[in-house]
Formats: structure tokens, sequence, C-alpha cells
């Protein structure tokens, strides 16, 4: 019954509209983000991000209290002019950013390598703060009372 009642709509919902509504995937141009591959060892975090085509001065890295931004801009040819075909101009620029939260991080210690269009961040891990040697507290017999108010 539910089949035959909907069949007339059928039409009306290959409409482009509707199947962008309805959450089938729009067809956009797709920009690319900034991708990272995250190793750990004993005593860092490596970030390894691929930036080809984006030059060492576009790259700027910024610690933020516990907040690592790491943002990227990747500029296209300032002459570039569209094809008769191309709808768009072609790209000029192209800004991309992530950011990650340093739980357990040194930030004072954060260095960062940029060869040949990879950019290597190296996040040492805080080295945790040495437990006190154990200790023989004294107690005192003077008569004074140790907390007062």
């Amino acid at each position: 019954m539910m089949y035959s009642m909907m069949k007339p709509l059928t039409p009306m919902f290959s409409d482009p509209f509707f199947r962008d509504f309805f959450g089938e995937p729009q067809r956009r141009a797709h920009r690319p983000g900034m991708q990272m591959r995250i190793h750990e060892t004993d005593a860092a975090y490596l970030l390894e991000s691929d930036l080809p085509g984006v030059g060492r001065d576009n790259i700027s890295l910024s610690v933020d209290g516990n907040v690592l931004t790491i943002t990227a801009l990747r500029r296209g040819p300032e002459s570039a002019q569209p094809a008769e075909d191309e709808h768009q101009p072609p790209r000029r620029e192209h800004r991309m950013e992530r950011r990650f939260e340093l739980d357990g991080i040194d930030t004072a210690a954060i260095a960062a390598d940029y060869v040949d269009g990879v950019l290597k961040v190296t996040l040492p891990k805080e080295q945790p703060a040495e437990k006190p040697a154990p200790r023989q507290i004294a107690i005192g017999g003077s008569g004074q009372t140790a907390l007062t108010e």
C-alpha cells in the first residue's frame, strides 16, 4: 500500500534539490584538508603532514595554553585564468588548519622541520615529576600546637 502511494512522488524526489536535501552526496569541488600521520614513541609524539606546494613561509605553528595550531596556506599562480569550459576561476589560495590538545606534552620543547614538502612536528612527552625520596618526619615535643586558627 505504501509503495503505491509513493510511486507518483518518485519523479519529484529524483530532482537534485531533494536528493541533496535527503542526504545523498552533493556534487561539490573537494577541498583537501591537512592530513596528519601520528606516531608515538616512548619519549614523544611525531606528527607528519604532506604539504606539497606550500612554501615554508606559509606554514605557522603556535601554542596557546595547551592547544597546538598548525596553519598552512597554499597559493596558486597569480596569473591563472579560467579555461573556456570552466565556470569558476582557478583556486588562488587554500588555507588549511589543524588543532591538537597537548595534554602531557612539554610545550617548551616542541620542534618542527619542513623538508621536501613534508612537515614534521615533534611533541616531547612531559616527564613525570620525580617522587620525593621517603623520609622520616620528626615529632616535636615543645608543647606548641601544630595547627592554629
